[in-house]
């Protein structure tokens, strides 16, 4: 019969040994609160902490987590990542549909340009920027979730630069 020792240190002191990651030194220093105040509460359950929840798809974004799906997989799996992201390692992490419905609402108010207008503020301050360039980058990115059907596809067989496709001929 094998008895299971009990656990010394719980799971917060245990991280005080292990080195930082770059998310949570970022995280530490990372003032969210402009954006949390923006973020209108919904009616419903008790929702997850709004500061996890945006953590969370700070991360996403930095870490290049491609869906909603995967963000909430690897919250699930992964407890430092929950941990860092602000969430409690005991408890269930948001589905989905919490994590579509807090970017709809974070959409709908305007916390993540008082986030960006913040930290533009603060590297201005610190020296990391002059302020003097603006580049913005409105080059149109098409998102196909289907492939396109062979007969509607939008060249009909020719090059993007209106070329017409050759078919190569064998040499004798």
């Amino acid at each position: 019969m094998i008895i299971r020792q009990e656990l010394l240190f719980s799971f917060e002191e245990l991280q005080k040994f292990e080195p930082k990651s770059q998310l949570e030194v970022l995280f530490e220093n990372l003032d969210l609160t402009p954006c949390l105040k923006m973020i209108k509460l919904l009616p419903g359950r008790p929702p997850y902490p709004r500061a996890a929840m945006l953590r969370a798809l700070i991360a996403q974004r930095l870490l290049s987590i491609p869906t909603f799906s995967a963000l909430a997989e690897r919250l699930q799996y992964d407890l430092r990542f929950r941990y860092a992201c602000g969430f409690d390692v005991c408890h269930s992490t948001p589905s989905v549909s919490a994590f579509s419905r807090f970017f709809k609402n974070l959409s709908r108010c305007d916390g993540l340009l008082s986030l960006f207008r913040s930290l533009a503020r603060q590297c201005l301050e610190a020296g990391l920027a002059d302020g003097t360039v603006l580049a913005i980058d409105s080059s149109a990115l098409h998102a196909h979730e289907k492939p396109w059907a062979k007969d509607r596809h939008p060249h009909d067989g020719q090059w993007p630069n209106g070329a017409t496709r050759r078919i190569p001929t064998a040499s004798r």
